[in-house]
């Protein structure tokens, strides 16, 4: 079997062409340009430094108000006024590596703002526009490098009652009993602007693994009372992930080559 390793989310994505994989690797050549940049050797690479400057300032530019918003947003990269909690937390994160976390701050309370924590839709990110499944887990990933990032226990407090509130939706949402035979994971839905309705586990569900175990990794740092109860639901998180990877790859171990669905129960072919 073909496999890359993800270390940073410790899940096994295949060699299928996929978001999470394509924005894990920007990411991480984010982190890698900045490491360069602020590094000795920045005066050796001019063409890196340029490159790592340009890269800061198209994140900067996507820092934006709106007439009659409060706050800061981090918008979409065309002339839109939309939120993708997604692509935002990728942009804010890089941000919050080099130096810009009292900005990147106020994005993510005007994000906060627009999650509540009580009522019928607790938890759940109110944005019309764009409703991906993992809108949430998005927030929580990037609340997880800003604190990593700021070490700032105030801030923490600050986002506890949303953390706990979308940490419940997740929760309940992955417990829904579909009637598929993998638990554990969010019940069908849509994962991206393409529309496709499935149970996207490698994108859905290893993302939500990806951003609560970084949102625990933080509160570790910082000795938070919530640290155990969030460690707890990404180790069980992950290994419902883990689960559905090894139902779906038995059998198939002496295949020379093996794509793993990136919809369980749709095989790759027809996905």
């Amino acid at each position: 079997m073909r496999k890359i390793i993800c270390s940073d989310f410790n899940i096994i994505c295949t060699c299928a062409f996929n978001i999470c994989l394509i924005s894990f690797i920007f990411y991480q050549f984010t982190a890698t340009i900045t490491a360069i940049a602020y590094s000795n050797h920045c005066k050796f690479h001019t063409g890196l430094c340029d490159l790592f400057r340009q890269n800061v300032t198209q994140c900067l530019q996507m820092i934006a108000r709106y007439d009659g918003l409060d706050g800061l947003v981090c918008r979409q990269g065309d002339v839109g006024r939309y939120l993708w909690a997604y692509e935002a937390a990728h942009v804010l994160s890089a941000l919050d590596r080099v130096g810009f976390s009292g900005l990147t701050f106020d994005v993510y309370k005007t994000m906060v703002g627009m999650v509540p924590t009580e009522g019928a839709e607790r938890g759940r990110l109110q944005y019309r526009w764009v409703s991906w499944d993992n809108a949430e887990s998005a927030i929580l990933w990037g609340i997880g490098e800003h604190l990593r990032c700021t070490k700032d226990a105030s801030r923490a407090d600050f986002f506890r009652p949303y953390v706990r509130a979308m940490l419940d939706y997740i929760e309940a949402r992955r417990h829904t009993d579909d009637g598929t035979p993998w638990k554990g994971l969010y019940p069908a839905g849509v994962a991206s602007n393409w529309g496709e309705v499935g149970k996207h586990w490698t994108f859905t569900d290893a993302f939500a693994v990806r951003g609560i175990t970084r949102l625990a990794e933080a509160l570790e740092a910082l000795g938070d009372r919530d640290a155990a109860a969030v460690r707890a639901v990404a180790d069980d998180y992950r290994a419902a992930v883990v689960n559905v990877m090894t139902s779906l790859y038995a059998g198939h171990e002496q295949d020379e080559a093996y794509i793993l669905p990136h919809i369980a129960g749709v095989p790759f072919e027809a996905s």
